[in-house]
């Protein structure tokens, strides 16, 4: 990558020198997780690098744990959650809220709408000051109530357009889930939705 500089009153941020994780701005990974501890471990070393990295903000959505869930599993992590939700370094959000419409029979928001809310965010963040955004998605929560198929278009709608934005994308699936919904070759078939399946 470069280094070119996104400019915010008082500093700048150079552009990330290193991968994140193996990956870089621009980069759509899945990672597949057996139980909740090697989820948390895997995914919330992500946020931690993140948030050190003065360039850098997260998009954190919530899967089976809820956003006060996750809140509390990473303080237990180590990640001083409250001071950088207060810098602004990371905002947690539901999946159901994040994804589908409210009502009694929630839906699966339109791919646009959901693609523009990423979008919109991402942008926010750039005119806060932030080079980039480390967008971590858990997908358990939708696999489980039937939205697999949604999120799968989703996928294929965000491969394509990831490099619009100045993101970082982990979308992170629940194997147990996945195998409770029928699918058997999961590897093979998050690879062609992904450009990579993290370790």
């Amino acid at each position: 990558m470069s280094g070119s500089t996104l400019a915010r009153p008082g500093r700048e941020y150079p552009e990330p020198e290193k991968d994140l994780g193996g990956m870089s701005v621009g980069s759509h990974a899945a990672y597949i997780f057996a139980d909740s501890a090697q989820k948390q471990q895997r995914l919330f070393k992500l946020v931690s690098e993140s948030v050190q990295d003065p360039s850098a903000s997260v998009l954190y959505i919530a899967g089976k744990q809820g956003v006060k869930g996750i809140r509390f599993s990473m303080k237990d992590y180590g990640i001083d959650v409250g001071s950088i939700e207060r810098q602004r370094k990371i905002k947690i959000v539901d999946s159901d809220e994040w994804y589908l419409t409210t009502g009694k029979a929630p839906a699966f928001k339109q791919i646009g709408t959901i693609r523009d809310q990423f979008s919109g965010f991402v942008k926010s963040e750039e005119e806060a000051g932030y080079y980039y955004v480390t967008i971590i998605s858990e997908t358990d929560s939708l696999v489980r109530k039937g939205f697999f198929k949604q999120y799968r278009d989703l996928e294929t709608e965000l491969g394509k357009n990831i490099a619009m934005f100045r993101a970082v994308f982990v979308c992170a699936y629940d194997e147990r889930e996945l195998i409770a919904a029928g699918f058997r070759e999961i590897k093979t078939d998050l690879s062609n939705l992904h450009a990579m399946i993290l370790p």
